[in-house]
């Protein structure tokens, strides 16, 4: 289940930065003691109040503050920019926020401390544009400009966090869970007094236990989940402790502890009431529901699935399938035919499934075909499962791709152990080799001044070849060890075909299955129908196959001619599906919308609706021209 949240993660993100670029504000005022840098911070102190509220007329502001004080200091202007950047992100204006954000570098000082602020937002704009190579770069910057800086161990970490949500967006758990305990480790340091360290650490375990979850680590997401709670309580944040013992509970449903699960539901709803955050009751109920569904009580599941629906439903949530997909299977196991139909007909569920995941899509269509396989003709039957096959290959190769990173976070992990644990014998070693050292020393001084001379010769020769050992012993064992990676990754990869193999032969298998299926019911409705309908059904079924067969022949002309292109296409852009690969040759031969649509029986709007997704997974920004990339490839890759 997806984050409860009020608030944008844009907001959340930007929210450590307004403190520290108010108190470099007033810093910058009190050095300069001019009246007007007073005036801007009084200013910036005005703009800061409604930034949440009205981030459009903070952005009117601040562009009036910036041509109002053309004669300002650079780091005036440089936190003027950087404050305008906030508050056009916040209004989706991405590009001018990131030009803002360079600007902010132009005039930023000497001292670094703002322009490793406006790294790193520069980084979050980056990352939520989905741009992560730019991200990374600018947020790596950053952290090498807080390493040269004094006391900012706060900052850091807060830049660490970043990061390690930037690995979370790219999957690499093992990065982010890395990144996350170096940024407690500093927060953590007794030593450290900061503002901010008690607010900031609550934050990086959920997000540390955000990381464990997708890679599998459940009793660990579910220890940093209890350790954030105690921290929220003691701070007074009422809604992120309800929202976190939500996720907590959802965790305890996941883990099989199911008392655990139902004590803490209970436990958090009356404080959620006592917010009057509906959304977060919702949720709570929908937890209620999940965990009543795990333990097989259908029937009681469905009362809370009911009011859970429809509290998310008067709320016009846009997570509203999140609730659905597990209503529909409580209703299947209960019979609930006519209930079911009421809510897959519903406009809000409709409006959802526009800009739901693939994966909740099918589990949703998955869901619904129980229900609504009566009121389907037989032509909507095969599409139906026509678009069930295609989401399917399209989970199935997202689900792969998803498991194979979390085995490799799981292997990187157990290297990480074993590399502190041999750490941690070495440093033993050294001091005991230091121990030693300063007793030979001592010994050495008290037989005289010559004799320790020579010692301190011998020491030094010593340590020299032992390091020179040390050295080839390392190198050797790196050798060894990069042998027995390449070994293993190779039968890893061996395996990895066959399961592909294996994968290609269940879904043939499944795929005739479906057609015998779907023959079967059309014998069906051709004994209960007339003459006439049976001849009319057997030819469109005829007439599907022989387009089918047109299409195929038709891809396969066009591979005769352009062998390159499909290859060129995949080798550039590997997450396409064949299905993607199939709609970009179509528009490659230079087909209309209507004439692909007539080809692949779809609407002409889902020919656009593929073609976004698929330019979403080439990395295509809305402006760049689609059709002259796809005809640009058999450029590369000639016929």
């Amino acid at each position: 289940m997806k984050k409860i949240r009020k608030q944008t993660y844009f907001h959340r993100a930007f929210r450590p930065i307004f403190a520290s670029l108010l108190v470099l504000m007033w810093v910058v005022s009190d050095v300069a003691g001019q009246t007007e840098a007073k005036r801007i911070a009084q200013e910036l102190q005005a703009v800061e109040k409604i930034l949440f509220q009205d981030p459009a007329v903070a952005s009117v502001r601040l562009q009036q503050l910036i041509a109002g004080y053309p004669q300002a200091a650079d780091s005036i202007k440089s936190l003027l920019y950087l404050k305008l950047s906030t508050s056009l992100g916040m209004t989706g204006k991405m590009d001018s926020a990131v030009w803002a954000v360079r600007e902010a570098l132009r005039f930023s000082p000497d001292d670094h401390i703002q322009e490793a602020e406006a790294l790193r937002v520069l980084a979050i704009l980056y990352r939520l544009q989905g741009k992560f190579d730019q991200a990374e770069d600018a947020i790596l910057k950053s952290l090498r400009l807080h390493n040269s800086l004094p006391k900012n161990s706060v900052k850091k970490s807060i830049t660490l966090q970043e990061y390690g949500s930037l690995a979370l967006d790219q999957l690499n758990y093992a990065k982010a869970i890395a990144l996350f305990v170096e940024a407690l480790e500093i927060l953590q340091d007794t030593a450290l007094q900061d503002a901010h360290k008690q607010i900031t650490i609550p934050k990086l375990r959920i997000n540390l236990a955000e990381a464990y979850m997708n890679s599998g680590n459940y009793d660990l997401a579910i220890r940093e989940f209890e350790l954030a709670r105690p921290i929220l309580d003691s701070l007074g944040d009422r809604e992120g402790y309800v929202r976190t013992g939500e996720r907590l509970a959802t965790m305890y449903v996941s883990a099989g502890k199911y008392g655990q699960a139902d004590t803490l539901l209970n436990k958090i709803y009356p404080l959620a009431e006592k917010l009057q955050n509906e959304e977060m009751q919702a949720y709570i109920t929908l937890g209620k529901a999940n965990l009543q569904a795990a333990q097989r009580r259908y029937a009681q599941a469905l009362l809370f699935y009911r009011k859970a629906y429809a509290m998310l439903t008067e709320s016009r949530s846009a997570y509203i399938l999140e609730c659905v997909n597990p209503y529909l299977k409580a209703l299947a196991h209960t019979g609930g035919e006519t209930e079911a139909r009421q809510v897959t007909s519903a406009a809000l569920v409709t409006a959802a499934l526009k800009s739901a995941q693939p994966a909740t899509t099918l589990q949703y269509r998955r869901n619904a075909i129980k229900f609504l396989w009566r009121d389907l003709t037989p032509s909507g039957v095969q599409s139906y499962y026509e678009d069930l096959l295609q989401l399917s290959d399209s989970v199935h190769t997202d689900e792969k791709r998803k498991a194979d990173l979390e085995a490799r976070t799981k292997y990187q992990l157990d290297r990480q152990k074993e590399f502190e644990a041999m750490l941690q014998t070495e440093n033993t070693l050294l001091k005991e080799r230091a121990g030693y050292k300063r007793s030979q020393l001592v010994l050495s001084i008290a037989l005289g001044l010559l004799t320790c001379l020579i010692l301190l010769l011998i020491v030094l020769r010593l340590r020299q070849r032992a390091r020179s050992q040390a050295d080839q012993l390392g190198a050797q064992l790196q050798e060894i060890q990069f042998h027995k990676d390449r070994t293993v990754w190779a039968e890893r990869e061996k395996t990895l075909r066959e399961q592909i193999i294996q994968q290609q032969k269940a879904l043939l298998a499944e795929r005739i299955a479906d057609a015998e299926h779907l023959q079967a019911q059309l014998e069906q409705l051709v004994q209960e129908q007339q003459q006439s309908r049976r001849e009319e059904i057997l030819a469109q079924y005829e007439k599907a196959k022989q387009e089918q067969a047109g299409i195929e022949i038709l891809m396969s002309q066009f591979n005769t001619v352009y062998p390159g292109f499909a290859s060129a296409l995949r080798r550039q852009y590997s997450k396409l599906s064949l299905a993607d690969v199939q709609l970009c040759t179509l528009i490659r031969m230079n087909l209309t919308t209507k004439e692909i649509s007539l080809l692949l029986h779809i609407e002409p709007r889902s020919v656009y609706v593929k073609k976004y997704r698929i330019m979403e997974k080439m990395g295509l920004a809305e402006g760049d021209d689609f059709e002259q990339l796809i005809f640009s490839l058999d450029h590369d890759d000639p016929a």
